[in-house]
Protein backbone atom coordinates (compact mmCIF):
# COMPACT_ATOMS: atom_id res chain seq x y z
CA UNK A 1 0.00 0.00 0.00
CA UNK A 2 1.44 3.22 -0.92
CA UNK A 3 -0.47 5.47 1.15
CA UNK A 4 -1.13 5.52 5.12
CA UNK A 5 -3.93 4.15 6.86
CA UNK A 6 -5.06 6.12 9.07
CA UNK A 7 -4.88 3.60 12.02
CA UNK A 8 -0.70 3.53 11.15
CA UNK A 9 -0.56 7.68 12.45
CA UNK A 10 -3.03 7.94 14.38
CA UNK A 11 -4.16 6.23 17.92
CA UNK A 12 -5.57 2.89 17.56
CA UNK A 13 -8.80 4.20 19.80
CA UNK A 14 -9.15 6.88 17.66
CA UNK A 15 -9.59 5.38 14.81
CA UNK A 16 -11.97 3.34 15.92
CA UNK A 17 -14.05 5.80 17.86
CA UNK A 18 -13.63 4.55 21.59
CA UNK A 19 -13.31 6.87 23.94
CA UNK A 20 -9.73 6.62 26.61
CA UNK A 21 -10.36 6.53 30.18
CA UNK A 22 -8.86 7.50 33.49
CA UNK A 23 -8.44 4.31 35.03
CA UNK A 24 -9.18 5.47 39.28
CA UNK A 25 -11.06 2.40 39.90
CA UNK A 26 -8.81 -0.42 40.16
CA UNK A 27 -7.32 -3.11 38.12
CA UNK A 28 -10.11 -4.51 36.75
CA UNK A 29 -10.95 -6.61 34.04
CA UNK A 30 -13.67 -3.99 32.30
CA UNK A 31 -11.48 -1.52 32.18
CA UNK A 32 -7.97 -3.96 30.79
CA UNK A 33 -6.52 -4.51 34.07
CA UNK A 34 -3.13 -2.31 33.91
CA UNK A 35 -1.20 -0.82 31.66
CA UNK A 36 1.83 -2.95 30.32
CA UNK A 37 4.84 -1.97 31.07
CA UNK A 38 7.08 -0.78 28.22
CA UNK A 39 9.59 -3.34 28.79
CA UNK A 40 6.64 -6.35 28.53
CA UNK A 41 5.42 -4.17 25.23
CA UNK A 42 9.20 -4.27 24.04
CA UNK A 43 9.33 -8.38 24.56
CA UNK A 44 5.75 -8.81 22.45
CA UNK A 45 7.39 -7.41 19.72
CA UNK A 46 10.93 -8.96 19.72
CA UNK A 47 8.49 -12.73 20.14
CA UNK A 48 6.89 -11.76 17.51
CA UNK A 49 9.34 -11.40 15.22
CA UNK A 50 11.14 -15.01 15.26
CA UNK A 51 9.06 -18.22 15.27
CA UNK A 52 10.20 -20.63 18.19
CA UNK A 53 9.41 -24.30 19.59
CA UNK A 54 6.26 -22.90 21.69
CA UNK A 55 6.95 -25.90 24.20
CA UNK A 56 10.60 -25.39 24.49
CA UNK A 57 9.98 -21.38 25.21
CA UNK A 58 7.24 -22.45 27.28
CA UNK A 59 9.36 -24.51 29.72
CA UNK A 60 12.31 -22.56 29.63
CA UNK A 61 9.94 -19.57 30.62
CA UNK A 62 8.55 -21.30 33.42
CA UNK A 63 11.76 -22.40 34.87
CA UNK A 64 12.62 -19.13 35.17
CA UNK A 65 9.67 -17.52 36.91
CA UNK A 66 10.04 -20.72 38.84
CA UNK A 67 12.90 -19.71 39.84
CA UNK A 68 12.67 -15.99 40.71
CA UNK A 69 9.15 -16.27 42.47
CA UNK A 70 11.19 -19.36 44.75
CA UNK A 71 8.73 -22.17 43.95
CA UNK A 72 9.07 -25.87 42.64
CA UNK A 73 7.50 -24.98 39.17
CA UNK A 74 5.49 -22.00 37.21
CA UNK A 75 3.33 -22.38 34.56
CA UNK A 76 2.42 -19.49 31.88
CA UNK A 77 -1.47 -19.70 31.23
CA UNK A 78 -3.83 -17.87 29.33
CA UNK A 79 -5.23 -15.45 32.14
CA UNK A 80 -6.22 -16.39 35.70
CA UNK A 81 -9.70 -18.35 34.74
CA UNK A 82 -7.57 -20.61 32.26
CA UNK A 83 -5.37 -21.48 35.36
CA UNK A 84 -8.30 -22.12 37.50
CA UNK A 85 -9.20 -24.79 34.98
CA UNK A 86 -6.19 -26.21 33.64
CA UNK A 87 -4.88 -26.22 38.06
CA UNK A 88 -8.28 -28.35 38.26
CA UNK A 89 -7.77 -30.65 35.56
CA UNK A 90 -4.07 -31.54 36.71
CA UNK A 91 -5.50 -32.55 39.84
CA UNK A 92 -7.97 -34.79 38.71
CA UNK A 93 -5.10 -36.69 36.74
CA UNK A 94 -3.03 -36.83 39.48
CA UNK A 95 -5.36 -38.02 41.81
CA UNK A 96 -5.47 -40.95 39.47
CA UNK A 97 -9.14 -40.16 39.15
CA UNK A 98 -8.79 -39.36 35.36
CA UNK A 99 -5.66 -40.70 33.19
CA UNK A 100 -4.67 -39.02 30.52
CA UNK A 101 -5.39 -41.26 27.58
CA UNK A 102 -9.41 -41.43 28.50
CA UNK A 103 -10.15 -37.80 28.63
CA UNK A 104 -13.35 -38.81 26.53
CA UNK A 105 -14.24 -40.97 29.06
CA UNK A 106 -16.90 -38.32 30.67
CA UNK A 107 -18.48 -40.42 33.01
CA UNK A 108 -15.08 -40.64 35.30
CA UNK A 109 -14.80 -36.90 34.54
CA UNK A 110 -18.05 -36.41 36.54
CA UNK A 111 -17.22 -38.31 39.56
CA UNK A 112 -14.74 -35.88 40.62
CA UNK A 113 -15.43 -33.16 43.14
CA UNK A 114 -13.66 -29.76 44.38
CA UNK A 115 -14.27 -28.43 47.89
CA UNK A 116 -15.07 -24.92 48.08
CA UNK A 117 -16.79 -22.78 50.95
CA UNK A 118 -19.90 -21.68 50.00
CA UNK A 119 -18.73 -17.88 50.97
CA UNK A 120 -15.81 -18.59 48.33
CA UNK A 121 -18.25 -19.22 45.11
CA UNK A 122 -17.71 -16.61 42.77
CA UNK A 123 -18.54 -15.97 39.12
CA UNK A 124 -14.82 -17.24 38.11
CA UNK A 125 -15.48 -20.93 39.60
CA UNK A 126 -17.47 -21.49 36.14
CA UNK A 127 -13.35 -22.11 35.72
CA UNK A 128 -13.60 -24.99 37.44
CA UNK A 129 -16.80 -26.26 36.39
CA UNK A 130 -15.98 -26.40 32.96
CA UNK A 131 -13.34 -29.65 33.43
CA UNK A 132 -16.58 -31.49 34.18
CA UNK A 133 -15.81 -31.65 38.16
CA UNK A 134 -18.28 -31.39 40.36
CA UNK A 135 -18.25 -28.43 43.25
CA UNK A 136 -18.86 -29.54 46.72
CA UNK A 137 -19.79 -26.66 48.75
CA UNK A 138 -19.09 -26.89 52.88
CA UNK A 139 -20.13 -24.01 55.32
CA UNK A 140 -22.51 -21.05 55.28
CA UNK A 141 -21.81 -18.52 53.06
CA UNK A 142 -20.78 -15.71 55.67
CA UNK A 143 -20.11 -16.15 59.31
CA UNK A 144 -22.73 -17.14 61.89
CA UNK A 145 -21.96 -16.79 65.32
CA UNK A 146 -23.75 -18.40 68.47
CA UNK A 147 -24.65 -16.32 71.54
CA UNK A 148 -21.46 -14.91 72.44
CA UNK A 149 -22.04 -15.96 75.89
CA UNK A 150 -19.09 -18.90 77.49
CA UNK A 151 -20.13 -22.33 76.93
CA UNK A 152 -20.10 -26.06 74.78
CA UNK A 153 -21.01 -25.39 71.81
CA UNK A 154 -18.84 -24.64 68.80
CA UNK A 155 -18.85 -22.07 66.33
CA UNK A 156 -20.52 -22.37 63.00
CA UNK A 157 -16.93 -22.12 61.96
CA UNK A 158 -15.47 -24.90 63.87
CA UNK A 159 -18.95 -26.89 62.12
CA UNK A 160 -17.51 -25.72 58.78
CA UNK A 161 -13.95 -27.50 59.74
CA UNK A 162 -15.66 -30.51 60.52
CA UNK A 163 -17.70 -30.76 57.20
CA UNK A 164 -14.46 -30.10 55.34
CA UNK A 165 -13.50 -33.12 57.16
CA UNK A 166 -16.26 -34.89 56.53
CA UNK A 167 -16.90 -34.17 52.84
CA UNK A 168 -13.27 -35.76 51.54
CA UNK A 169 -13.80 -38.80 49.86
CA UNK A 170 -11.94 -41.40 47.15
CA UNK A 171 -13.86 -38.37 44.17
CA UNK A 172 -12.40 -35.78 45.82
CA UNK A 173 -9.21 -34.13 43.85
CA UNK A 174 -8.41 -30.89 45.33
CA UNK A 175 -9.84 -28.01 48.06
CA UNK A 176 -10.10 -24.81 46.42
CA UNK A 177 -9.52 -21.61 48.48
CA UNK A 178 -10.12 -18.01 47.83
CA UNK A 179 -6.75 -15.55 48.98
CA UNK A 180 -7.69 -12.05 50.26
CA UNK A 181 -8.86 -10.39 53.23
CA UNK A 182 -12.68 -10.68 54.15
CA UNK A 183 -14.99 -7.91 53.82
CA UNK A 184 -14.96 -7.18 57.49
CA UNK A 185 -10.87 -6.90 57.62
CA UNK A 186 -11.32 -4.25 54.66
CA UNK A 187 -11.02 -6.97 51.66
CA UNK A 188 -13.81 -8.11 49.12
CA UNK A 189 -14.17 -12.04 50.46
CA UNK A 190 -17.06 -12.60 52.42
CA UNK A 191 -16.51 -13.99 55.90
CA UNK A 192 -17.35 -18.03 56.62
CA UNK A 193 -14.44 -19.52 55.20
CA UNK A 194 -12.20 -22.01 58.05
CA UNK A 195 -8.88 -20.52 58.32
CA UNK A 196 -6.31 -21.22 55.54
CA UNK A 197 -3.93 -22.64 57.94
CA UNK A 198 -6.63 -25.42 59.01
CA UNK A 199 -7.51 -25.78 55.50
CA UNK A 200 -3.95 -26.61 54.35
CA UNK A 201 -3.78 -29.09 57.65
CA UNK A 202 -6.76 -31.24 56.38
CA UNK A 203 -5.97 -31.45 53.07
CA UNK A 204 -2.53 -32.54 53.79
CA UNK A 205 -4.12 -34.88 55.85
CA UNK A 206 -5.90 -36.65 53.57
CA UNK A 207 -3.28 -36.39 50.72
CA UNK A 208 -5.67 -33.59 48.94
CA UNK A 209 -3.46 -30.77 46.91
CA UNK A 210 -4.95 -26.72 47.31
CA UNK A 211 -5.46 -24.40 44.54
CA UNK A 212 -5.44 -21.15 45.58
CA UNK A 213 -6.88 -18.46 43.93
CA UNK A 214 -4.58 -15.28 44.41
CA UNK A 215 -5.65 -13.62 41.15
CA UNK A 216 -5.35 -9.89 42.87
CA UNK A 217 -3.60 -10.76 45.52
CA UNK A 218 -0.41 -8.39 44.61
CA UNK A 219 1.21 -6.50 46.04
CA UNK A 220 2.70 -7.61 48.22
CA UNK A 221 5.24 -9.83 46.14
CA UNK A 222 5.69 -11.94 48.50
CA UNK A 223 2.69 -13.44 47.99
CA UNK A 224 4.08 -14.99 44.94
CA UNK A 225 6.38 -17.55 47.32
CA UNK A 226 4.57 -17.03 50.47
CA UNK A 227 0.82 -19.51 49.81
CA UNK A 228 3.18 -22.13 48.22
CA UNK A 229 5.85 -21.84 51.22
CA UNK A 230 2.47 -22.20 54.08
CA UNK A 231 1.68 -25.30 51.96
CA UNK A 232 -0.67 -24.18 49.06
CA UNK A 233 0.10 -26.91 45.67
CA UNK A 234 -1.07 -24.48 43.05
CA UNK A 235 -1.69 -20.54 43.35
CA UNK A 236 -2.99 -18.45 41.12
CA UNK A 237 -2.41 -14.82 39.55
CA UNK A 238 -3.38 -12.33 37.14
CA UNK A 239 -0.55 -11.43 34.90
CA UNK A 240 -2.04 -8.62 33.67
CA UNK A 241 -3.41 -6.59 37.38
CA UNK A 242 -0.45 -4.71 39.36
CA UNK A 243 2.62 -7.30 37.70
CA UNK A 244 1.86 -5.04 34.54
CA UNK A 245 2.16 -8.03 32.17
CA UNK A 246 -0.51 -9.14 29.25
CA UNK A 247 -4.29 -9.04 30.41
CA UNK A 248 -4.45 -11.96 28.69
CA UNK A 249 -2.10 -13.91 31.04
CA UNK A 250 -1.98 -15.99 34.25
CA UNK A 251 0.95 -17.57 36.43
CA UNK A 252 0.88 -20.26 38.30
CA UNK A 253 3.49 -21.45 41.28
CA UNK A 254 3.70 -24.58 43.43
CA UNK A 255 4.23 -28.31 43.25
CA UNK A 256 5.99 -29.29 40.31
CA UNK A 257 4.17 -32.78 39.87
CA UNK A 258 1.18 -30.89 39.26
CA UNK A 259 1.96 -28.14 37.06
CA UNK A 260 4.16 -30.59 35.15
CA UNK A 261 1.26 -32.48 34.10
CA UNK A 262 0.46 -29.57 31.86
CA UNK A 263 3.11 -29.61 29.83
CA UNK A 264 1.14 -33.16 28.71
CA UNK A 265 -2.67 -31.64 28.09
CA UNK A 266 -1.84 -27.91 28.25
CA UNK A 267 -0.91 -25.33 25.35
CA UNK A 268 -0.07 -26.33 22.77
CA UNK A 269 -1.00 -29.56 22.88
CA UNK A 270 -4.29 -31.50 21.50
CA UNK A 271 -6.61 -32.24 24.03
CA UNK A 272 -8.85 -30.46 27.11
CA UNK A 273 -6.28 -27.87 27.49
CA UNK A 274 -5.66 -26.65 23.47
CA UNK A 275 -8.48 -24.10 23.52
CA UNK A 276 -6.37 -21.70 25.79
CA UNK A 277 -3.61 -21.20 23.96
CA UNK A 278 -0.98 -19.01 25.31
CA UNK A 279 1.49 -16.89 22.41
CA UNK A 280 4.59 -16.73 22.12
CA UNK A 281 4.60 -12.96 23.05
CA UNK A 282 2.46 -13.12 26.02
CA UNK A 283 5.16 -15.93 27.17
CA UNK A 284 8.06 -13.36 26.71
CA UNK A 285 5.58 -10.09 27.97
CA UNK A 286 5.16 -12.16 31.22
CA UNK A 287 8.41 -12.97 31.83
CA UNK A 288 9.61 -9.51 31.89
CA UNK A 289 6.12 -8.39 33.75
CA UNK A 290 7.26 -10.94 36.65
CA UNK A 291 10.48 -10.15 36.67
CA UNK A 292 10.32 -6.89 36.63
CA UNK A 293 7.59 -7.21 39.43
CA UNK A 294 10.35 -8.94 41.45
CA UNK A 295 12.74 -6.81 41.14
CA UNK A 296 11.39 -3.48 41.59
CA UNK A 297 11.34 -0.79 44.44
CA UNK A 298 8.34 -1.90 46.36
CA UNK A 299 8.51 0.97 49.07
CA UNK A 300 9.23 3.81 46.32
CA UNK A 301 6.02 2.82 44.31
CA UNK A 302 3.78 2.45 47.75
CA UNK A 303 5.02 6.19 48.57
CA UNK A 304 4.49 7.61 45.48
CA UNK A 305 0.56 6.59 46.23
CA UNK A 306 0.59 7.78 49.13
CA UNK A 307 1.63 10.99 47.59
CA UNK A 308 -0.70 10.67 44.91
CA UNK A 309 -3.71 10.59 47.78
CA UNK A 310 -2.40 13.32 49.63
CA UNK A 311 -2.45 15.28 46.34
CA UNK A 312 -6.08 15.08 46.12
CA UNK A 313 -6.77 15.92 49.58
CA UNK A 314 -5.15 18.96 49.33
CA UNK A 315 -6.72 19.95 46.30
CA UNK A 316 -9.68 20.44 48.72
CA UNK A 317 -8.39 21.67 51.68
CA UNK A 318 -11.07 24.18 53.19
CA UNK A 319 -14.08 22.96 51.08
CA UNK A 320 -16.86 21.79 53.10
CA UNK A 321 -19.00 20.96 49.80
CA UNK A 322 -16.49 17.79 49.76
CA UNK A 323 -14.29 15.00 51.52
CA UNK A 324 -11.34 13.73 50.85
CA UNK A 325 -10.09 11.08 53.20
CA UNK A 326 -7.30 7.92 52.59
CA UNK A 327 -8.57 4.81 52.87
CA UNK A 328 -6.22 1.57 53.70
CA UNK A 329 -6.27 -0.79 51.96
CA UNK A 330 -7.54 -1.04 49.16
CA UNK A 331 -10.73 -2.79 47.38
CA UNK A 332 -8.94 -6.00 46.99
CA UNK A 333 -7.07 -6.06 50.47
CA UNK A 334 -4.12 -4.94 49.30
CA UNK A 335 -1.38 -2.81 50.94
CA UNK A 336 -2.23 0.57 48.80
CA UNK A 337 -3.68 3.50 49.94
CA UNK A 338 -7.14 4.95 48.31
CA UNK A 339 -9.00 8.34 48.41
CA UNK A 340 -12.64 8.28 49.25
CA UNK A 341 -14.39 11.15 47.56
CA UNK A 342 -17.75 12.61 49.25
CA UNK A 343 -19.95 15.18 47.82
CA UNK A 344 -22.45 16.65 49.64
CA UNK A 345 -25.68 16.02 48.32
CA UNK A 346 -24.75 13.04 45.95
CA UNK A 347 -25.09 9.68 46.12
CA UNK A 348 -22.18 7.22 45.56
CA UNK A 349 -23.40 6.20 42.16
CA UNK A 350 -24.77 9.64 40.70
CA UNK A 351 -20.70 10.71 41.59
CA UNK A 352 -19.34 7.36 39.67
CA UNK A 353 -22.03 8.74 36.54
CA UNK A 354 -20.99 12.17 37.29
CA UNK A 355 -17.31 11.42 36.72
CA UNK A 356 -17.64 8.85 34.11
CA UNK A 357 -19.68 11.08 31.71
CA UNK A 358 -16.93 13.94 31.91
CA UNK A 359 -14.15 13.67 28.90
CA UNK A 360 -11.78 12.37 29.58
CA UNK A 361 -14.00 9.76 31.65
CA UNK A 362 -12.79 9.35 34.92
CA UNK A 363 -13.86 5.35 35.76
CA UNK A 364 -13.98 5.02 39.82
CA UNK A 365 -16.00 2.55 42.50
CA UNK A 366 -18.48 3.36 44.41
CA UNK A 367 -17.83 3.10 48.41
CA UNK A 368 -20.49 4.31 51.32
CA UNK A 369 -22.03 7.74 50.28
CA UNK A 370 -18.56 8.08 48.06
CA UNK A 371 -16.16 6.88 45.49
CA UNK A 372 -12.96 5.72 45.48
CA UNK A 373 -10.15 6.88 43.73
CA UNK A 374 -7.44 4.04 43.90
CA UNK A 375 -3.94 5.65 42.41
CA UNK A 376 -2.24 2.19 42.11
CA UNK A 377 -3.90 2.35 37.58
CA UNK A 378 -2.55 6.16 37.56
CA UNK A 379 0.53 7.67 36.09
CA UNK A 380 1.82 11.14 36.88
CA UNK A 381 -0.33 13.75 36.06
CA UNK A 382 -3.55 11.69 36.16
CA UNK A 383 -4.68 12.45 39.81
CA UNK A 384 -4.75 16.51 38.88
CA UNK A 385 -7.42 15.21 36.20
CA UNK A 386 -9.44 13.55 39.11
CA UNK A 387 -9.53 16.65 40.83
CA UNK A 388 -10.23 19.20 37.74
CA UNK A 389 -13.37 16.49 36.83
CA UNK A 390 -14.32 16.42 40.84
CA UNK A 391 -14.49 20.86 40.59
CA UNK A 392 -16.38 20.49 37.64
CA UNK A 393 -19.17 18.63 39.03
CA UNK A 394 -18.88 21.14 42.37
CA UNK A 395 -19.35 24.07 40.30
CA UNK A 396 -22.52 22.26 38.69
CA UNK A 397 -23.77 21.70 41.80
CA UNK A 398 -23.31 25.25 43.24
CA UNK A 399 -27.07 26.98 43.95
Amino acid sequence: MSELRSYESENIYDFLGVPKIINAAGTYTIFGGSRMRELSIAAMGQASRSFVEIPVLLRKANEYLAKITKNEAAFITGGAAAALYLATLSCMINKGRVPLDVWYDLDRVRECEVIMHRSHRNAYDWAILQTGAKIVEIGWPSVMYESGFPNEFNTSIDKTVGELRARINYNTVAIFYTAGLTVDKGGWVPAGAAEFETVLEIAKEHGIPVIVDAAAQLPPVENLWNYTKAGADITIFSGGKDMRGPQSAGLMVGKSKLLNTLYEIGNPNHGPGRMLKVGREEIAALVTAVDYFVHMDHDARLEWCEGQVAELEKAFLGDNRISVERSFPNEAGQPIPRALVKISGMSAQQLVQALYNQDPKIATIPGVDGVFVNPMTMEEGEMDLVAEGLKRILQKTEV
